[in-house]
C-alpha cells in the first residue's frame, strides 16, 4: 500500500510539473497571439492609411491629368490655328513672290514686297546716309544708317538689305518669319527691335536698333575670357529674352555670341531671327536640323523632334564660352583638313563626351552648365516645367530680375560702350 502511495504522489509531482509547463506554454503562446493581433490591428491601420492616400493620390492625378489634358487641347489648338496662319501666310507670299525670282527688273519695280508693313510709302533707301558695313553673310548685308523714321526723331539704326534675286519661294518664308518673330517680340529690352520695312528695285530693307557694342563673341575675343559676374549678367538678360520667346510660341535656335549684341548702355539683345519658327507652343516640336554646329543639342544632330530644351543647351554653351574662352565641344580645323569628317567628330562629341571643366570655375557656374548639357533633353534643366527652375539656379544668385527686367541693373563695362561712336558719316561709305 505504501508503495503504490508514493507511486501515486510521484505521478502527482509529475502531472503537476507537466501542467506547468503546458501552462508557460500557453503563456508564451497567448502572448505571441497578442503580439500577432497588435501587428494585424497596425498593419490593418496603415493600410487603410495608405489606401486613403492612395486614392487621395489617385484623385489628384486625375484632376490633375483632366488639367493637363485640357491645357494640352488648349496649346495644341492655338499651335494648329498659328500653323494654319502661318501656312497661309506662306502660300499668299509663295503665290505673291515666285515673280520675284527671276530676271525680270520690271516685274520686281511693280510688285509689292511680302514684308511691307503699314507704313510702306513713308519711308525709302534715300531716307537714309550711310556710315559703314556691320556684316555681311548669306542672309543678306547689314549698313549703319542714319535717318529719321516715321514719327520719331533722327537716329542711328541697322539696315538689314536682302537681295531680291536671292529671295527664292522657300527662303521667303524664313524672311516672313523672322519679320513675324520680329514683331512679336518688339519692345522687350533684351530682343532687337524692328523699327519698319521698305523696299526698292533691287532690295528688302529690314531697319532695326543699331548695337555700338558690337557682339559678346567679338568682346570675348579682344578681352579673352569674361568674370563671372560678367557672365551671369549677361546670361540672365539671354535668360529673360529666351523665356520670353518661349512664352510666345518662338524657337530660336541659333543662340550663340555671335547674335547677341550690346548697346550703348551696356545692356545686350539678342538678334538675327532667320532661323526662328513661330507657333511652338509646348508639347510642340520642331524637326528641322539647323542652327550653328557648335551650339547644337544632341537630339538636332540626331535628327529628333525637338522642342524648348535646345535653347537652354544654347545657353549653357554661352556661359562655358564666356567663362573659359573656348566652347565645350569643338575641333581644330587645323588639324583635320577634311571637313566632313571634323564636322562628323564634333557631333559625336557633343552627343557622347562630357565638357571638361578648368578648377577656376566656380561650383555654381560648374553646376548650370552641367544641368544645361544633360544629353537626355528631358532632363535638362529648363526643359520641363517652371520658367523660373533656371532663374533659382546658385548661379545667378543676387540677380534682382524684376530690376534686371526694367534694366535698373548697372551693366559691367557701361562706360566702355557709351564711349563708341561711329564713324564719320557719308553717303558712299557703304554699299549694300
Amino acid at each position: 500500500m505504501k508503495k503504490d502511495r508514493e507511486e501515486r504522489i510521484e505521478n502527482q509531482k509529475k502531472l503537476q510539473q507537466e501542467l506547468t509547463k503546458l501552462r508557460a506554454i500557453n503563456n508564451n503562446v497567448q502572448k505571441k497571439y497578442e503580439t500577432v493581433l497588435g501587428t494585424e490591428v497596425r498593419l490593418r491601420t496603415e493600410l487603410a492609411r495608405v489606401k486613403t492616400a492612395n486614392d487621395n493620390l489617385n484623385k489628384y492625378l486625375e484632376s490633375k491629368t483632366k488639367a493637363c489634358e485640357e491645357e494640352n487641347k488648349i496649346l495644341t489648338t492655338r499651335n494648329q490655328e498659328l500653323q494654319k496662319e502661318m501656312e497661309a501666310m506662306k502660300n499668299n507670299a509663295s503665290a505673291q513672290n515666285l515673280q520675284l525670282v527671276g530676271s525680270n527688273s520690271e516685274r520686281l519695280q511693280d510688285r509689292q514686297c511680302v514684308t511691307a508693313t503699314p507704313i510702306d510709302g513713308k519711308v525709302s533707301v534715300n531716307n537714309f546716309q550711310f556710315v559703314r558695313r556691320l556684316g555681311e553673310g548669306a542672309f543678306g548685308t547689314v549698313v549703319l544708317a542714319k535717318g529719321k523714321l516715321p514719327g520719331g526723331p533722327e537716329q542711328l539704326c541697322a539696315i538689314k538689305a536682302i537681295q531680291k534675286r536671292s529671295i527664292t519661294s522657300s527662303s521667303i518664308c524664313d524672311n516672313m518669319a523672322e519679320k513675324e518673330a520680329l514683331m512679336l517680340t518688339s519692345g522687350h529690352p533684351f530682343i532687337t527691335t524692328l523699327y519698319c520695312c521698305f523696299q526698292d528695285k533691287d532690295h528688302i530693307f529690314f531697319a532695326m536698333d543699331y548695337m555700338s557694342g558690337g557682339d559678346l563673341k567679338t568682346q570675348l575675343d579682344e578681352g579673352q575670357v569674361f568674370s563671372e559676374e560678367r557672365a551671369k549678367f549677361y546670361a540672365a538678360e539671354i535668360v529673360l529674352a529666351v523665356q520670353f520667346l518661349h512664352r510666345n510660341g518662338i524657337l530660336y535656335r541659333d543662340l550663340k555670341l555671335k547674335n547677341v549684341l550690346v548697346d550703348s548702355d551696356g545692356h545686350c539683345k539678342i538678334a538675327d531671327f532667320g532661323l526662328s519658327k513661330l507657333g511652338l507652343f509646348r508639347p510642340c516640336r520642331a524637326r528641322t536640323q539647323c542652327g550653328t554646329p557648335f551650339c547644337m543639342a544632341p537630339e538636332i544632330l540626331k535628327n529628333l523632334p525637338h522642342g524648348q530644351g535646345v535653347e537652354w543647351w544654347a545657353v549653357g554653351v554661352i556661359i562655358f564660352e564666356m567663362i573659359t574662352g573656348n566652347l565645350p565641344f569643338y575641333y581644330d580645323e587645323e588639324d583635320d583638313s577634311d571637313d566632313d569628317r571634323a564636322r562628323d567628330g564634333l557631333d559625336q562629341k557633343i552627343q557622347h563626351d562630357e565638357a571638361e571643366f578648368p578648377e577656376y570655375m566656380s561650383l555654381a557656374a560648374v553646376s548650370i552648365v552641367t544641368q544645361l548639357s544633360m544629353k537626355d533633353p528631358e532632363q535638362r534643366l529648363g526643359s520641363k516645367g517652371s520658367f523660373e527652375a533656371i532663374r533659382q539656379h546658385p548661379f545667378f544668385k543676387g540677380i534682382d530680375w524684376k530690376a534686371l527686367q526694367e534694366k535698373r541693373v548697372k551693366p559691367p563695362e557701361k562706360e566702355k560702350f557709351a564711349n563708341r561712336t561711329p564713324n564719320r558719316i557719308t553717303r558712299d561709305s557703304a554699299r549694300y
